[in-house]
């Protein structure tokens, strides 16, 4: 009897294992990181540059539309955070006293170690104008960024969502971020820039927002 119930207990550290290593590869999968930089025109002057981040699950990069959600690096909170790691919804753009921005130095490396990523591997595949008054005309410029990682997301409550006119699950970066330049020699390539990025609306933060 003591036999059988070494054995079920092996038997059951054995699938407990294989599960823990079947989550651990599927958990840091491929991604693709889209980039609006937008400028604003005014005359002749150029204004500062707003930076809007979307992402896209590179296994469903044939599927058109592009499925892309907004993607954030900065202004959600630890407690938001924690939040969309358990699949909850969160008021991304709502904050108060309670609110926790003293994230872990670790942490922030990650996200150091993201952004840098993005920015020196990006290449720029679209650019596009858009007039917004006889004076006033933004100009986009679309990037893309291949990229290995960990990210969670989450739903946001609608009050968020009607901000940036957009429903639907939004993604924070978690850690394990690597660079995935075997994407540029593959076909996912051209099908990524021949999208019409020009018809979405791609800004996925509030007006005061200017991260």
């Amino acid at each position: 009897m003591k036999r059988k119930k070494n054995l079920i207990k092996v038997l059951l550290i054995s699938l407990f294992m294989i599960n823990r290593n079947a989550y651990s590869q599927a958990s840091n999968q491929k991604y693709l990181i889209v980039t609006f930089e937008k400028t604003t025109k005014i005359k002749i002057p150029i204004h500062g540059k707003q930076l809007f981040y979307w992402v896209v699950k590179l296994d469903s990069v044939n599927k058109m539309p592009l499925n892309m959600f907004p993607l954030y690096l900065s202004g959600y909170s630890k407690d938001n955070m924690e939040r969309c790691k358990q699949s909850k919804v969160i008021d991304i753009f709502v904050m108060n006293t309670s609110s926790d921005f003293d994230f872990e130095d670790k942490y922030l490396n990650e996200i150091e170690i993201f952004r840098n990523i993005i920015k020196h591997n990006r290449r720029k595949v679209q650019v596009f104008e858009k007039k917004i008054s006889e004076h006033v005309t933004e100009i986009v410029k679309i990037f893309i960024t291949p990229i290995n990682g960990n990210f969670c997301n989450c739903l946001i409550y609608k009050n968020s969502g009607e901000r940036i006119n957009y429903k639907g699950l939004i993604y924070l970066p978690l850690d394990q971020f690597s660079y995935n330049k075997d994407f540029w020699h593959s076909p996912d390539l051209k099908t990524v820039s021949s999208y019409d990025f020009s018809k979405m609306y791609y800004k996925n933060r509030p007006l005061y927002d200017m991260h």
